[in-house]
């Protein structure tokens, strides 16, 4: 795990391994059938219900990567109005506040599109 994360936050088993999936050295896992596999993800399909924490994954491993080295990251969604809502405004900073405390961040609001910068 990261060295600027919660680490009294736990991720559960299904979010970590979504996480060994799409790291940067390719990975072995059991898959549902007891299969062991090796994996290096180019890209990663999350699914599940509407309030699942695909968002809320997504964000963290982007805030994770970007704690590590600097970085570049880009969260779409259909609509700006969309991103503007659903993750600037409400995953974002639920993100920071339970995961990284005590990452100093900001969100550049007056920007089109918006960005976040972090100093650690």
């Amino acid at each position: 795990m990261n060295a600027c994360a919660n680490l009294s936050y736990q991720l559960t088993d299904k979010q970590l391994k979504v996480i060994d999936m799409i790291a940067d050295a390719p990975r072995t896992y059991v898959d549902d059938n007891g299969v062991e596999q090796q994996h290096k993800a180019l890209e990663v399909l999350l699914y599940g219900g509407a309030r699942s924490a695909k968002t809320f994954l997504n964000c963290f491993i982007v805030i994770a990567r970007a704690c590590k080295e600097r970085s570049r990251h880009i969260i779409l969604r259909e609509s700006f109005t969309s991103v503007d809502r659903s993750i600037l405004h409400d995953t974002w900073p639920k993100v920071l506040a339970t995961c990284f405390p005590d990452l100093a961040g900001e969100i550049v609001m007056r920007q089109k599109p918006p960005f976040a910068t972090f100093s650690t």
